[in-house]
């Protein structure tokens, strides 16, 4: 790895190099690849959609076991991450969207995830979930200034909280994500201008530095910009 890379610190936890893999569903990101990539020096991330399909405690018979296989099936892979890499940084990834959001975000915090990455709307309830757990990072996904102004100030009058980081994507990046990708040509739009208008609300209204982590195409390599 090229030594010019300097190490990403989100919340408590450092890994050696700013990049965080990115979570791919349906048991892509699971244990085997989280692990490695935090042995390796990055972000190791477990994405959760999905991840009970295949695991001893979905019966395709009874629909009621999937979002209970999901949750017993993440406590796995978090263990098998955590023995790869001992002490690496391992991430979970939840669609705020999911019908077992609240319960994944809990049981990621409580099994030792390091931090907790939102994505598939804004995620302003996430603090509350996590609350018995201080050191879990979190880290929302937000589209664009609004979004990420309306999430940080709905999280301080709540929880007295700020994200440890926040992921920065739109129709430029991850067109597969967005379903509404009319203004990607509008000046404005572009994720340069999201970023220098995130980093001066950030800076000059909360008076806070922290990382903003810009997806890369198709949300496969995300690349690390800091605020």
């Amino acid at each position: 790895m090229h030594s010019s890379l300097h190490p990403l610190q989100i919340g408590k936890h450092i890994a050696r190099y700013p990049i965080m893999q990115a979570a791919m569903a349906v048991r892509v990101s699971g244990a085997k690849l989280a692990g490695a990539v935090a042995n390796a020096g990055g972000v190791g991330m477990i994405a959760t959609l999905g991840i009970g399909l295949d695991s001893p405690y979905f019966n395709p018979r009874q629909k009621s076991s999937f979002f209970t296989a999901n949750r017993l099936a993440l406590i796995d892979e978090l263990a098998k991450a955590r023995s790869i890499s001992p002490d690496g940084v391992i991430g979970v990834n939840i669609l705020v969207g999911t019908k077992d959001y609240p319960e994944l975000a809990k049981t990621a915090a409580a099994e030792g995830a390091n931090l907790i990455v939102t994505g598939g709307a804004v995620a302003l309830n996430l603090p509350e979930y996590t609350a018995d757990y201080p050191d879990v990072a979190l880290v929302p996904t937000v589209a664009n200034a609004d979004s990420a102004q309306y999430l940080c100030q709905t999280w301080k009058s709540r929880y007295n909280r700020l994200p440890d980081a926040l992921i920065l994507e739109n129709c430029q990046k991850v067109g597969g994500h967005f379903t509404q990708c009319e203004q990607i040509n509008v000046p404005g739009f572009s994720i340069g201008w999201v970023i220098s208008q995130v980093r001066e609300y950030l800076t000059e209204t909360m008076g806070v530095r922290i990382p903003l982590i810009v997806t890369g195409e198709l949300a496969i390599a995300p690349i690390l910009i800091k605020c």
